[in-house]
């Protein structure tokens, strides 16, 4: 059950497959750890853990079409979650995913860019599309001095990274205050009054 009326899901997670292969050893993906910790944060935001729907899809391929499952479910979305890499710009499949979410965007009434979230994972060296550059987001790597190699925070995991965890609850606070916003009913804009001044009677 979607915590925004009027939609199936309140997120959609967007992201290159590649990006969340477990290291060696690991069971989990960078992107599904993050995702499990964000879903924690929401729930404790929003009251519990069903009062929102994420949606992520760990089956279909980077090679494989849009289907219609995941067009429908872009459609029944309100946040669209990106995990953006220089994986995710040289993915067609991810392309194909953010400019769906962005068509279904500007046929929405009132709808703006605020209802795209992104997470940069790693540094991006080319330019990055319109859509995304223009959005603060959250960064999730760090480079210690110029020249040196970036460094993803959370990889392997997170072990109690400090830096990983304020970005998480940044992205986790703004996430449920946006769905917050979404879920409020539209205040009607106040009447305007005319003063006419005292009534007299003669």
């Amino acid at each position: 059950m979607a915590y925004v009326p009027s939609y199936e899901h309140d997120v959609f997670v967007s992201y290159a497959h590649v990006d969340d292969e477990p290291e060696p050893g690991e069971t989990k993906g960078w992107v599904t750890t993050l995702v499990l910790s964000l879903k924690n944060r929401l729930a404790q935001k929003l009251g519990r853990s069903d009062a929102f729907s994420l949606w992520m899809d760990h089956e279909l391929l980077g090679h494989a079409g849009v289907s219609r499952q995941i067009t429908g479910a872009l459609e029944r979305t309100a946040t669209l979650v990106v995990i953006l890499s220089p994986a995710y710009l040289a993915s067609s499949w991810c392309q194909r995913e953010a400019s769906a979410f962005l068509s279904h965007l500007s046929k929405r009434r009132a709808a703006s860019s605020s209802e795209i979230f992104v997470v940069r994972r790693d540094k991006i060296d080319e330019t990055e599309p319109d859509e995304f550059a223009e959005l603060t987001g959250y960064q999730f790597w760090v480079q210690d001095r110029l020249g040196a190699t970036p460094h993803i925070l959370g990889t392997p995991r997170p072990d109690g990274d400090r830096q990983y965890y304020d970005r998480l609850n940044d992205l986790a606070t703004q996430l449920a205050d946006h769905l917050k916003s979404l879920r409020a009913p539209a205040q009607p804009a106040p009447q305007a009054t005319t003063d006419q001044g005292p009534t007299v009677f003669i």
